[in-house]
């Protein structure tokens, strides 16, 4: 807080030692060069300390400013320009289809919107059709509750978006009152939402401390925090070849009455039933492969005799049958192969 005051503080002696000596030159350069006047006065008065108060050198470097700003505007314009014409020429058939339907093909929204939907003009037809019923019907409002849009702003009810007073009129049937109760609930619950963000932002809004804050916020991670001990058994941990989630193993470890080889002996086995089930899990899902390939090559019958329609399994010649006909055959319909 002291380095950040400091700071602040040098700036504004400074800005006030600037503002002493260049003050007049820079408004006299603000009165006498147009691109001075959309620059800031801080950055003027730091272009005059950068050439040690010569005025013909900041002048010639805000006139090549100006220039360049010139140039880079007519590059721009140029190519847009050249993007219009481009688009014109590539959708000439869909511009006369447009104009024929009454949309407006002068405006470059137009243009974009065909190239946006590729060429399609009953899309681009829609489009424009649903915005100027929107324009209409926002114009419509605008002039039905005019009267009341001026009494609210003359309440005090300041709103940056006109459209939302209208909509909100509309919603209320032009009662002002209740317009007035719905913005407040609006009001109120977006001073909630900010309070909450803050708040898990880890800034203290008004009414708590900076410490009740951090506390609120980081009590996610106070569940993750080890001692010192803690630390200690797991590097004896990993030093003997424990591996694993922290948490689960410092458990396992106090399961195990704090026992290295006991808990290294359970991971171990821990490990081995994880790779036997992989392993079953694999089998199972390659005789499951098996099982449908030979279903579906006894269904199709390719390489059968045209003349035999089914065939019975008994012990002797099940036992040169495919593995997968024969599990089939014991797994799915176990009576009738043994018969």
């Amino acid at each position: 807080v002291r380095a950040r005051l400091f700071r602040r503080d040098f700036r504004s002696n400074k800005w006030d030692s600037l503002e002493e000596r260049f003050g007049t030159t820079v408004t006299s350069l603000q009165q006498e060069i147009s691109s001075a006047q959309s620059l800031k006065r801080i950055r003027l008065l730091r272009l005059m300390e950068r050439f040690s108060g010569d005025v013909e050198e900041v002048r010639k470097f805000l006139q090549n400013v100006e220039e360049r700003d010139h140039d880079v505007n007519a590059d721009s314009r140029a190519c847009r320009r050249e993007r219009r014409e481009e688009l014109k020429s590539k959708y000439a058939t869909q511009l006369a289809a447009l104009t024929q339907a009454g949309i407006n093909v002068d405006c470059p929204c137009t243009l974009w919107q065909l190239e946006k939907n590729q060429g399609d003009v009953n899309k681009v037809i829609e489009k424009m059709s649903h915005r100027r019923e929107k324009k209409e019907k926002l114009a419509e409002l605008d002039t039905k509750y005019a009267s009341q849009i001026a009494q609210l702003e003359a309440d005090g009810i300041k709103i940056k978006n006109k459209r939302r007073l209208a909509h909100l009129l509309e919603k209320a049937d032009g009662q002002v009152d209740v317009v007035k109760q719905l913005i407040s609930e609006w009001k109120e619950k977006k001073g909630q939402h900010r309070e909450y963000r803050h708040r898990h932002r880890n800034i203290s809004p008004g009414g708590t401390t900076a410490q009740e804050t951090h506390g609120a916020a980081s009590c996610w991670r106070k569940r993750h925090e080890f001692s010192s001990d803690d630390i200690e058994n797991l590097k004896r941990l990993r030093s003997a070849g424990v591996y694993g989630h922290p948490m689960k193993i410092l458990a396992m470890y106090h399961e195990c009455n704090e026992s290295i080889e006991l808990t290294k002996a359970r991971k171990d086995h821990e490990r081995e039933m994880r790779n036997q089930q992989r392993e079953e899990r694999s089998l199972g899902s390659t005789l499951l492969a098996e099982a449908q390939t030979g279903y579906i090559t006894i269904d199709s019958r390719e390489d059968w005799p045209r003349d035999i329609e089914q065939v019975y399994l008994d012990g002797n010649n099940m036992m040169f049958v495919v593995n997968s006909l024969r599990r089939l055959c014991l797994n799915r319909a176990g009576k009738k192969t043994e018969r």
